[in-house]
């Protein structure tokens, strides 16, 4: 079971140096790092910043919306890692 930071007010969009949004920094990797490939975050970044007049109109598309909706459902890999229930980020605690 998954309890998605990106829905729960934890963690904040990601904007990626390539000028892509993504939900979160978490999925920002995905960019990165291509070994991580998953199609559910690819289908994610449609269109780069740049290419749209607002943040509104990526958040709102239909890939964003399936992707929300399936989280819960199908949640991507990555998601499963990092929000899983009972998960927490060490690194911050440092700081």
């Amino acid at each position: 079971m998954i309890d998605p930071k990106c829905l729960n007010g934890q963690m904040e969009y990601f904007f990626s140096a390539e000028d892509y949004l993504l939900p979160c920094c978490w999925c920002g990797e995905f960019v990165a790092k291509p070994e991580f490939n998953d199609p559910k975050i690819q289908s994610l970044m449609m269109n780069k910043l740049s290419e749209v007049a607002s943040v509104e109109q990526i958040v709102e598309s239909k890939e964003w919306r399936e992707f929300y909706k399936n989280l819960f459902i199908d949640p991507p890999q990555l998601c499963r890692d990092f929000c899983a229930k009972g998960y927490t980020n060490k690194i911050r605690e440092k700081y």
